[in-house]
């Protein structure tokens, strides 16, 4: 047993929480690891004044995905807060609150299914149009930042099918840019993407591949498919109403 000490946002609100320790490789992320889970988790606020406010944002947007999907508690307060509240906190009291909302709505996610067998999950919002388009940039793209795009895709996907209103598809679409997160994703040819990313994962997990649609703050429907059209028409859409994808603000270099 090992004590984890994460010291980026991505980090102690998502990546090492829950136990799963994969190592990115060059053909793909998370293809090398296990589940493992620590001894403890110590999670200790003061090493974020030392992060660029680039990969504050990029953590931030875990914390949106799970505010959405879990805690109308938690969006409340990101609404009211900013980057600052987690580099330059003049209130220490809301950050740690911040924090303990994202990480215990996490760990209740988690709870039923630890070692994700079933890939019907919550969490994994934004994640499923996310992948592909971190995937496609070569993994230029910082993994927030896609599953930013994704969850704002997904947005789109659900208001065109009725499972969202308008206004609280706006509520989600504010919070985001709000933390300087981008809405839309980069200038791809959607068909191209979704041939080539979506559809490959799609027959890697012999044809499921799981949408997680919001239907509310706090609540998600989890559908089976949606069709390339659904896919193409929300890409094409975001690019027009939503804001660009800014690659100085997205783009990392990976060794």
């Amino acid at each position: 047993p090992y004590v984890n000490v994460p010291t980026t946002l991505m980090a102690q609100i998502d990546a090492a929480i829950g136990g799963k320790v994969a190592v990115n490789h060059r053909r793909g992320k998370n293809l090398l690891g296990s589940f493992y889970s620590p001894l403890g988790v110590l999670v200790d606020p003061v090493y974020l004044r030392t992060l660029p406010d680039d990969e504050i944002r990029n953590g931030v947007a875990e914390i949106i995905k799970v505010a959405i999907i879990h805690s109308p508690t938690l969006f409340s307060l990101l609404e009211s807060s900013t980057c600052a509240t987690f580099t330059r906190p003049s209130d220490v009291a809301t950050l740690l609150h911040i924090m303990e909302l994202a990480i215990g709505s996490k760990l209740r996610l988690l709870q039923p299914d630890p070692y994700e067998s079933d890939l019907r999950r919550p969490l994994n919002f934004g994640h499923t149009f996310g992948h592909p388009i971190e995937a496609a940039s070569e993994y230029r793209i910082k993994h927030g930042y896609a599953v930013a795009i994704g969850m704002a895709l997904a947005t789109e996907v659900s208001l065109a099918r009725g499972l969202l209103d308008q206004h609280t598809a706006d509520r989600i679409i504010h919070l985001i840019t709000r933390f300087g997160l981008p809405t839309a994703g980069p200038d791809f040819d959607p068909e191209w993407l979704w041939h080539h990313y979506v559809d490959i994962i799609r027959r890697v997990r012999a044809q499921k591949l799981h949408f997680v649609l919001p239907s509310g703050i706090g609540t998600v429907e989890i559908v089976d498919d949606i069709e390339q059209r659904e896919f193409v028409a929300a890409y094409q859409r975001t690019r027009l109403s939503y804001t660009p994808f800014s690659p100085d603000d997205v783009v990392c270099n990976w060794a």
